[in-house]
């Protein structure tokens, strides 16, 4: 301590210096356990109104740390807590001054069902008292003659961390706020025993390995992770870390941790176009398998199949939902169909859906059902395909053909009269007189088109 005593002295101003050794004389420092590497940590224990203050020391990195608000650096606190190290003042064991022993907060993590649960309490030597609710609330049920407890800033702060829930099963967000907020704190337990809390995230990957015949996505391996709990936690090197917010919920934390989640052969084009791509806006992503189809990034269209029938009259058209040009996979349900080769979509399930809504409003519609219209209906229908993809012949066989003209002739003695289009298809008077009878706008051509 020789060495951070003379660097404490040398950049203490002169007034500073006469308050840390005049706190020195007149406070307890009390030594609490840390699990922090070249690290001791002390709280300075005062009048019975005033704050504890908590002060971390590092004789090997010559550092220091103290949760006062003062401006100083190093403040008097530091220089008392040096200062009674150095002069072996340092106090062990259940502090005591006028009034009775000196409580603290405990704050708890349990296994609870591969979670983490939260708790703290108020502990006494080997007495504790649960604090259910907040620190703040629990203090202000000490009644007088009751044992003191000594709280730092640092675990007052514990209160805004948890807005709402104090205790329990924590959401994985809340969880890594708290974990930020206890890594300076000196006891924390997990399971009864004392642990270590880091400040920095642990990074979070999954990886895609072959598993027999299929697959399994699983997180990847980190050599020093011996735990990963669903609620934003993980154990790694014996010290409690938040994981970096994938997005993943409960389920997928739930479904990926251990052994993974299994996919089976046959699963391969959902898993390539679907799963992976979702969880890779989310989290990265290894693939390490060669048997995977190649996943491909092209837009989804409507493609409308149409088939005519000349003698019925009828047009039935079909919608698709594809990817590709030409299409090589297409959208059943939930799931993909590869038509051909091994090549599957990066699927955009929003612009799927933008464009199902969009058929069933402009076109009435429902993807992969047939609808068979009759005459003028089916007419009426081609007109709406203008700016769709449409495929086969329906659409040809129901577009009118413009141009219906008379043409009148005579030959011995007798009148004759057909109608034309101008590209020579005709249509019979009877036909012609039939529709106008019906009121019709169109008429049937003798090769079973429509003019």
């Amino acid at each position: 301590m020789e060495s951070l005593l003379k660097v404490v002295r040398e950049l203490a101003p002169p007034a500073v210096w006469s308050a840390g050794v005049e706190l020195s004389r007149n406070s307890e420092v009390h030594e609490v356990p840390t699990t922090i590497e070249d690290e001791r940590s002390f709280r300075i224990i005062q009048r019975p109104k005033d704050p504890v203050i908590t002060v971390a020391l590092s004789e090997v990195n010559e550092a220091w740390q103290s949760d006062c608000t003062c401006e100083d650096d190093p403040c008097k606190h530091v220089i008392a807590a040096v200062l009674a190290v150095r002069q072996e003042k340092i106090v062990r064991g259940p502090v005591k001054r006028a009034g009775g022993s000196i409580g603290s907060v405990v704050h708890s993590f349990a296994r609870e069902q591969g979670r983490l649960s939260f708790s703290r309490s108020l502990a006494w030597g080997d007495t504790r008292r649960d604090v259910p609710g907040s620190l703040a609330a629990a203090l202000k049920a000490i009644r007088p003659g009751d044992p003191t407890v000594a709280v730092t800033r640092e675990e007052e702060q514990i209160d805004h961390v948890l807005p709402s829930q104090k205790s329990g099963v924590l959401d994985p967000r809340t969880m890594r706020m708290l974990l930020a907020a206890l890594a300076r704190l000196p006891h924390v337990e997990l399971d009864g025993a004392l642990v270590s809390v880091s400040s920095t995230p642990l990074p979070c990957s999954l990886e895609v390995v072959d598993d027999g015949k299929g697959f399994r996505v699983r997180f990847e391996a980190d050599g020093e992770v011996t735990e990963v709990f669903q609620n934003g936690a993980a154990l790694r090197g014996g010290t409690l870390c938040a994981v970096i917010d994938s997005g993943l919920t409960a389920d997928e934390w739930g479904a990926f941790r251990g052994n993974g989640r299994a996919f089976s052969y046959d699963e391969r084009r959902e898993l390539a176009s679907s799963v992976i791509p979702a969880l890779e806006s989310r989290i990265s992503v290894t693939i390490k398998t060669e048997r995977l189809p190649r996943a491909v990034r092209v837009a989804p269209k409507i493609v409308v199949e149409t088939v005519g029938d000349p003698l019925s009259g009828t047009l039935t058209a079909v919608p698709h939902l594809t990817y590709g040009e030409p299409p090589f996979a297409e959208v059943r349900g939930e799931r993909i169909e590869i038509r051909h080769g091994d090549l599957v979509p990066v699927r955009d399930r929003v612009e799927e859906s933008r464009l199902v809504r969009d058929l069933q409003t402009r076109l009435f519609l429902r993807l992969n059902e047939a609808k068979v219209l009759h005459g003028e209906a089916a007419i009426n229908f081609t007109k709406l395909l203008k700016g769709w993809e449409v495929q086969g012949d329906g659409k040809a066989l129901f577009t009118p053909a413009k141009g219906l003209q008379p043409r009148v002739g005579g030959d011995q003695g007798r009148i004759s009269l057909a109608f034309e289009t101008s590209d020579g298809r005709r249509a019979s008077s009877e036909a012609i007189a039939a529709a106008w009878k019906q009121g019709g706008s169109f008429v049937r051509l003798d090769d079973g088109g429509w003019g």
